[in-house]
C-alpha cells in the first residue's frame, strides 16, 4: 500500500496555516472585545471625580481596533477636558492610566494562556487628540504586540 497525496504537502500546509491564522485573529479579538468590556466597567465604576453632569463619566471608552495585523485595545475619554482629568493634580483625578496598571498584566496573563511568549512591559502611544464626528477628543492607546515563538518545521522543510 503506497501514500497517494490528493494535492501537495505545500498546499496542504499553507491551507492550515490560513485556517489557523482566522481562528487565532477570531480568539484574539474576542478576548481583546470581553477585556475592553470589563476595563469600561471598571472606569466607570471607578472614576475618582465628582460628577456634575456625567459627560465625563459617560463618555468612556474602551474597545477594541483592527487595522492591518495590528490588534489595539484603546481606551479612553470622549470630552475635550479628559486630558486635564489625567493630570490636573498629578493625576488625582486620571482613570485610564490607572486601567493601564490594572489591565496589562490581566491581558498578558490571558495572551499566556493562550499559548502566546509575553515580553514584559506594555508600549503606551501617549496623548493623541483625534476627531470623531467632530468632536475633539483624547485618547491614550496601549498596543499589545506578543512575541509568537513559530516551530514551522513544515514550512521550512516544504519551502
Amino acid at each position: 500500500m503506497s501514500l497517494v497525496w490528493r494535492e501537495p504537502p505545500v498546499v496542504t500546509w499553507r491551507k492550515m496555516k490560513a485556517d489557523y491564522e482566522v481562528r487565532l485573529r477570531a480568539v484574539l479579538t474576542k478576548m481583546l472585545d470581553d477585556l475592553s468590556t470589563e476595563i469600561l466597567a471598571w472606569m466607570i465604576g471607578y472614576a475618582p471625580w465628582t460628577n456634575r453632569t456625567y459627560a465625563a463619566r459617560l463618555s468612556l471608552f474602551a474597545t477594541t481596533m483592527i487595522e492591518a495585523d495590528v490588534l489595539t485595545l484603546a481606551f479612553g475619554h470622549g470630552v475635550p477636558y479628559g486630558i486635564y482629568l489625567e493630570t490636573m493634580g498629578a493625576g488625582e483625578w486620571a482613570i485610564v492610566l490607572p486601567a493601564v496598571d490594572r489591565f496589562s498584566l490581566e491581558l498578558m496573563a490571558r495572551l499566556q494562556k493562550l499559548g502566546f511568549r509575553v515580553e514584559r512591559g506594555i508600549s503606551t502611544k501617549g496623548r493623541r487628540r483625534h476627531a470623531s464626528a467632530g468632536i475633539s477628543s483624547t485618547r491614550y492607546t496601549a498596543s499589545f504586540t506578543p512575541a509568537i515563538e513559530h516551530e514551522n518545521r513544515i514550512g521550512r522543510l516544504s519551502g
